[in-house]
């Protein structure tokens, strides 16, 4: 039985979406990963996986992250550092609940790296607000994301950088992944969640 999504998850208005981007600076197209920074959530592969794209002459959107500290914080500043992404990266502060459908509604697109989750949570919240999502080829994300998502290997800085400059690229890919998103987050709304967890107990 899965998580049940919060029906706040859903795209927002145009004018909702633009002053959100104006109260946090936050650029017309960026990626986002929304994390704590704990080991596991990988973030020094994602930054490599940035840089090596930048260092071919492409040029990702900006990353924006969101996350509070947790373990990881300073090798992922260090990591930031020694590899010069600074200007690359926007350091969201903690928001509203109330905010991250807007987050979501924001972005470009939702990369997670993560190593290991109990589903990935973000993954579903991100599809419910309409935002295409390349994702860990591991099996707890896989599961809640089906067909919607673009998958890599965590563990591989290449595969990472290929995901986010193939999703980047692709007008087409990004509006398919919208679209499968949307008809996969169905599944995590109240009214299926309730109807498994009712023939369960039946």
């Amino acid at each position: 039985i899965p998580p049940i999504l919060e029906s706040q998850f859903e795209p927002v208005a145009v004018e909702d979406v633009k002053d959100f981007r104006a109260k946090y600076r936050l650029p017309e197209r960026f990626w986002l990963y929304v994390a704590h920074l704990y080991p596991h959530k990988n973030h020094a592969r994602l930054l490599r996986a940035y840089r090596n794209l930048k260092g071919r002459g492409f040029k990702p959107w900006p990353l924006v992250l969101r996350g509070d500290a947790k373990g990881a914080e300073v090798e992922v500043r260090q990591t930031l550092r020694h590899l010069n992404l600074e200007q690359d990266v926007i350091w969201l502060p903690r928001l509203e609940r109330t905010e991250l459908p807007v987050l979501y509604s924001s972005a470009s697109a939702l990369i997670f790296p993560s190593l290991y989750e109990g589903g990935g949570i973000p993954v579903i919240e991100a599809m419910a607000c309409g935002c295409p999502v390349a994702a860990s080829s591991i099996p707890a994300v896989m599961e809640f994301g089906g067909e919607a998502v673009s998958y890599f290997d965590p563990k591989d800085v290449e595969a990472i950088g290929q995901a986010m400059m193939t999703l980047q690229c692709d007008a087409k890919q990004q509006e398919s992944s919208r679209k499968l998103g949307f008809v996969r987050a169905m599944d995590f709304r109240a009214s299926k969640v309730i109807d498994k967890l009712l023939t369960a107990y039946s």
